[in-house]
């Protein structure tokens, strides 16, 4: 009795732990989803803290009956379909269906994922873009050309002279505005050299999915598990429709299914994959890529690199270097070398400060009675008090952070800072309400997806170097009529819902790895790091969350790995 005694001392805390974690867990999903659901239509609710605690509180179990179904769910599946597969026979024909680790395999796969993806990338001909894609190709003309229109520019910032702009990432600028221009000069049109970025865009994107299946099955991922999760990118319209848009979200998101590929190995093998050169050096090569195609990419390739370093001390130098690469790069190299050579102007600061101005703004517009002459002027003299009020939007930042005085002294902004804190203290709620206002489709039911369907062309207020064909109108009409139709149909629209990709896949495995699997944890390190940058969004754009909803798939199949008991492909039991 003394050793069963022990035992179970040895067990409660743990057992009591992760039951106080699974109904954490199930209250913040309750939360969030109460939360963003009262401000999905326009920001804005008659609903008190108290009313909304109260409705968490009612929807907290539904929540936890969901992931218990969830985790049991797939659990069967994957448990059944590992024994169901584990005859000679079975398995010779399920493989198939899978993409192995070679080249030839995985070219394969890609190559019949792009015939399932071929209908999205023809129908939106030359592919789906908006302003911010447009402009940057406009970068490249010289300065006085009727199709360059200029630098992005924000209040009181200097851009005389300046060829590109870093507001969105010089990298993405230089390949769009390369492709544009060449095609401009070749064939009097921008499309053949956008869609040629559409298509050699899918392409990666299709073999780094092949890629990764490949992968997850040779760590002992359950057969049909793989095939039921490379159908679903198959058929699923949004994975289709992304992967051709010619947008900065997609390129890096693409990027980003290999390097979450590279972070699972790293946390399989405890670091010790490091030790390897030519995986480090890759791994060195796609962070950096990560951190040159979207802005909040370096923090996400540096934020995961230091936590590593930290969990796999073996290899600490290694992550260190993998951390240290893309942030010189990003941090150093290219304010102080390159961008003085390309006349480059930085972007403002407006992109980072957001969420907190947004935070300001709604503090203001409730509570603005409560405020003293001090406060009044620390805001005053960064965000212009008189109009702010009336600025905000609660469900989009930009009229409030491109206003803000850009050349405030450092003074000023450690007053605002001051202010900001002191604030939020006194209604944390305003604060977060304005964050959610602002990511309602990221965390509530019912935020459906955006179809990328348009290109920047006369219509929406371009030029005539990029248009439509007419002849491709019923294509078009067809892939927004299906996309619509799977939208509007219930149950089934919950895989065109952002909260899907964004929230509930990922608490889903991260439950199951934290019962079943608990060293494994450290894979979710990235995908806190992805939510967490969505969540300081400036609006509900689906587009934001393209690296969640590419890797969710990929989620589900480490999930089913760690409930079954398979063996990999070298007959090694996946260690847990």
């Amino acid at each position: 009795m003394a050793e069963h005694g022990i035992t179970l001392n040895r067990i409660r805390p743990a057992t009591v732990g992760k039951a106080l974690l699974f109904l954490a867990l199930s209250w913040l999903l309750a939360i969030l989803g109460v939360m963003g659901s009262a401000l999905m239509a326009n920001g804005w609710t008659d609903l008190t803290t108290g009313d909304m605690l109260v409705r968490s509180l009612v929807f907290t179990p539904v929540a936890a009956v969901a992931l218990l179904a969830g985790d049991l769910l797939l659990g069967m599946v994957a448990r059944r379909v590992a024994a169901a597969g584990s005859h000679a026979a079975d398995v010779s024909m399920l493989d198939r269906f899978i993409p192995r680790r070679s080249t030839k395999s995985v070219l394969l796969f890609a190559g019949i994922l792009l015939l399932f993806w071929a209908f999205w990338i023809i129908a939106f001909y030359p592919g789906s873009m908006n302003y911010d894609t447009y402009y940057q190709i406009t970068q490249v003309y010289p300065h006085g050309d009727p199709v360059s229109i200029g630098v992005w520019s924000v209040p009181n910032v200097p851009v005389e002279g300046a060829q590109f702009s870093d507001h969105h990432p010089l990298f993405d600028t230089l390949i769009y505005g390369a492709f544009g221009w060449v095609s401009h000069q070749l064939f009097g049109t921008w499309n053949v050299g956008v869609f040629a970025v559409a298509v050699l865009q899918s392409i990666g994107t299709a073999i780094a999915f092949s890629y990764a299946f490949a992968y997850l099955r040779s760590i002992g991922t359950p057969r049909p598990l793989c095939i039921g999760a490379y159908v679903f990118v198959c058929l699923i319209p949004i994975f289709g429709n992304y992967a051709s848009t010619v947008l900065k979200d997609m390129l890096f998101s693409g990027i980003y299914i290999v390097w979450f590929v590279f972070i699972i190995e790293i946390v399989r093998t405890r670091g010790k994959v490091l030790g390897k050169r030519r995986f480090l050096i890759m791994s060195i090569v796609l962070g950096s890529l990560l951190a040159l195609t979207k802005k909040t990419g370096v923090y996400i390739v540096v934020g995961s690199m230091v936590l590593f370093a930290l969990i796999y001390r073996g290899s600490r130098l290694r992550c260190l270097l993998q951390a240290a690469i893309p942030g010189a790069l990003i941090w150093v190299l290219l304010p102080a070398v390159v961008f003085p050579l390309l006349n480059v102007v930085p972007g403002g600061k407006q992109e980072i400060m957001g969420t907190p101005f947004q935070m300001t703004a709604r503090y203001v517009s409730l509570h603005e009675n409560e405020l003293s002459d001090e406060e009044r002027q620390a805001i005053d003299d960064v965000l212009v008090y008189d109009t702010l009020a009336d600025r905000y939007s609660p469900k989009w930042a930009d009229p409030v952070k491109y206003a803000y005085v850009q050349d405030a002294s450092r003074d000023a902004w450690v007053a605002y800072a001051k202010t900001w804190l002191v604030e939020g203290l006194r209604h944390p709620t305003t604060y977060l309400q304005a964050m959610i206002a602002m990511t309602t489709g990221f965390v509530a039911p019912g935020g459906t997806v955006f179809l990328e369907q348009i290109t920047w062309d006369m219509e929406n207020g371009g030029n005539p170097l990029l248009y439509q064909p007419d002849a491709l109108a019923g294509w078009r009409d067809a892939a927004t009529n299906l996309f619509n139709a799977i939208a509007a149909t219930p149950v089934l629209n919950i895989v065109l819902w952002g909260v899907t990709y964004c929230l509930w896949i990922p608490a889903l495995a991260f439950w199951i790895c934290v019962r079943h699997a608990p060293r494994w944890l450290p894979v979710f390190i990235p995908v806190l790091l992805c939510i967490a940058s969505i969540m300081l969004s400036p609006m509900y754009d689906s587009r934001y969350a393209t690296p969640l909803i590419y890797t969710a798939p990929l989620l589900i199949c480490l999930a089913g790995s760690w409930l079954a008991p398979m063996k990999s492909a070298s007959h090694k039991r996946l260690p847990r």
